[in-house]
């Protein structure tokens, strides 16, 4: 029995069955959806569940055998057979995603030798495109407007060209500027401007301005607090409302800049995790006591479709605004320690907390702050932007508005910096 088991391991290496078995799973769950909509009679497809199983298995097989002519070969026929079987159905049906999932699934074969895990990812996210055809489409043709499809194709080359182009290296004047931490910058603001774009878009006028809220403060906070002071004063809004969805708007910088901080230096968010946990446990609390203080009559201004998914100039504004105080805090480091650049990003705070943060990112990770004195200065651009956001209440919204959006964000700073002073 033993040798018996040998042999066979002999015969076919484990590696090798992995191989065959991804290639053949890759084939049969892409096939499995073609056969679905393959069609009867003359007018058919000519590729179902046995022909993708095939293809999978010849890429493998190919592959194995150790000849990349042979692997050209098969790959090219596999070619070939698609574009006959385009050319004979293209007057019916103009569309290539049978005969490009053909090729593709004969690619993953071949990629499943050296990286099954690999090959059986695309090959899932293969199949997932092609069972959500409709949904795709109609999301593409009914719910997306032309102008939110040209943003998704600029993030999309910022993302995929702009950003691995940048170098990732301090430069500049005082060696104080990382090109690449500057652009994960900028296509995050993009990303989750978009994201706020999408969730202003869910239906329910309930839960409208709530939302509205939460998702404007992933672009601007300061300027959402602004926009409720102002709703506050239609003598048709109740007033909680509008200071629910300001507060909810400091919930979503808190997110930003976790997701900020995460991606340059996970160690300084887990410095940052208690101060920030705290931070939200009182805004969702005074969210829920607001809402709940509600009448359940729906509020008449709901987000509208349409308009841009994220605002291009104001990505590239803070952009510019994290070099500026990039380079003032470094400046004021070499003249006056780690204390002027700490004053520095807690003075740029005043106006925008992301792009201080972002400044203070490039000086932890060129080491010019420590990661205790990094967390200082985050705090401290947070806490000198809720007082600009105090002082908008105060002149745009009733004074009711203003005096409990106040007492809901000195609450929220007072628990925010109790972690440091336990």
């Amino acid at each position: 029995m033993h040798s018996a088991a040998v042999f066979m391991h002999e015969l076919l290496p484990a590696d090798s069955a992995v191989a065959l078995a991804t290639a053949l799973g890759i084939g049969l769950l892409i096939g499995a959806e073609r056969e679905r909509r393959k069609g009867t009679g003359s007018g058919r497809d000519a590729a179902g569940i046995r022909t993708f199983s095939i293809v999978g298995l010849m890429g493998a097989v190919a592959q194995l055998l150790g000849s990349p002519a042979l692997t050209a070969v098969v790959v090219a026929l596999v070619g070939l057979h698609a574009l006959q079987s385009y050319r004979r159905s293209g007057r019916d049906d103009p569309g290539l995603t049978t005969e490009v999932a053909l090729i593709l699934t004969c690619l993953l074969g071949v990629m499943a030798v050296p990286a099954p895990a690999i090959a059986a990812a695309a090959g899932i996210v293969l199949a997932a495109l092609l069972v959500s055809r409709q949904q795709l489409h109609g999301f593409v043709k009914r719910v997306l407007t032309e102008q939110e499809l040209d943003d998704v194709i600029v993030l999309g080359a910022i993302l995929l060209v702009v950003m691995p182009l940048a170098p990732d290296r301090f430069l500049g004047p005082l060696d104080a500027i990382n090109p690449r931490q500057v652009m994960k910058f900028i296509v995050l603001v993009m990303l989750i401007g978009a994201l706020g774009h999408i969730a202003m878009r869910i239906p329910g006028q309930r839960l409208g301005l709530l939302l509205a809220g939460f998702a404007g403060g992933f672009i601007s906070s300061t300027a959402t607090v602004y926009q409720m002071a102002q709703l506050s004063r239609d003598p048709a809004q109740q007033v909680g409302r509008p200071v629910a969805a300001a507060i909810a708007s400091c919930a979503s910088t808190y997110i930003l800049l976790a997701l900020m901080v995460l991606s340059a230096s996970p160690a300084l968010l887990m410095l940052l995790l208690p101060s920030m946990g705290a931070g939200m446990l009182v805004i969702i609390g005074q969210v829920a006591l607001l809402s709940r203080a509600q009448h359940t009559t729906p509020s008449a201004r709901t987000p509208q479709p349409g308009g841009h998914a994220f605002s291009l100039t104001m990505s590239f504004g803070l952009a510019g605004g994290i070099l500026l105080v990039t380079l003032l805090a470094t400046f004021l480091y070499r003249q006056y320690g780690a204390n002027g650049a700490l004053a520095g990003a807690a003075a740029a705070g005043l106006a925008d907390t992301h792009s201080a943060t972002a400044s203070l990112l490039n000086l932890a990770g060129n080491g010019v702050l420590t990661m205790d004195e990094a967390r200082i200065g985050i705090l401290a651009a947070f806490t000198t932007n809720a007082l600009t956001k105090t002082a908008v209440a105060m002149a745009g919204g009733t004074r009711d508005y203003a005096t409990k959006l106040v007492a809901g964000v000195l609450l929220m700073l007072a628990f925010t910096w109790a972690p440091l002073l336990l």
